[in-house]
């Protein structure tokens, strides 16, 4: 993509019909295709469609430099690539793309279905289009039991960190990396539940204002 190499996984149905519709499945924020991917490529092969399965470029098994890099836009120029390599797979109908993508990937999904016509259909879970009405602040800080003073806190402290990133970035500096899970305002997502599922770190640059500034706004 670009010239970067980006890993992927096809699940081929069996058995394998000439001209079977493919679903390419575009993962959120960090995510790597070896995390809830596979579960839902399994079923929908199972089914008999072909799934492609791909890591966006610094992340997983693909390559790019600088590693754990979150850029939005060119998450978005591999999802369109990944795209036409399914369409020039042998046995796959190219007429026939389908989208999955969650999260951020969910956005990316969207995105591009509306740059290319071909797309047949979209499967969206959880998208993030709407960081207002999708940040259900007063739920996250009951959950975490934090008041508002310490979400405030929290997202300034995520806030520095980007402006921290974009200033290392524009004086030609290694990135400056947060972790995807862990302790509010210590890390992008605090959810307990997901803490256990990732430990890795990223950074921000790009797509760190979608995030932190739907957590200043209160419920009216």
């Amino acid at each position: 993509s670009e010239g970067i190499r980006c890993a992927g996984k096809i699940y081929l149905p069996s058995p394998l019909d000439n001209m079977v519709p493919c679903i390419v499945m575009a993962n959120g924020f960090s995510g790597t295709m070896d995390w809830i991917l596979p579960d839902f490529a399994e079923h929908f092969s199972a089914c008999g469609f072909a799934v492609l399965t791909f890591d966006y470029r610094y992340l997983g098994e693909s390559d790019g430099e600088p590693r754990q890099l979150i850029y939005a836009g060119r998450q978005e120029t591999d999802l369109r690539n990944a795209i036409e390599y399914a369409r020039s797979y042998n046995g796959l109908d190219g007429d026939k793309i389908v989208l999955w993508g969650t999260s951020l990937g969910g956005s990316h999904v969207i995105k591009t279905a509306v740059k290319d016509p071909k797309i047949a259909a979209l499967i969206l879970n959880m998208p993030a289009v709407d960081a207002v009405k999708g940040s259900n602040t007063q739920g996250k800080i009951r959950s975490s039991k934090t008041s508002y003073l310490q979400a405030i806190r929290f997202t300034s402290t995520l806030l520095l960190a980007a402006l921290t990133d974009i200033v290392k970035r524009a004086l030609r500096l290694p990135p400056h990396y947060i972790n995807v899970f862990g302790a509010p305002g210590h890390a992008v997502f605090a959810d307990q539940k997901l803490v256990l599922l990732c430990q890795c770190k990223i950074s921000i640059n790009q797509v760190v204002s979608y995030f932190c500034v739907s957590m200043f706004l209160q419920k009216k």
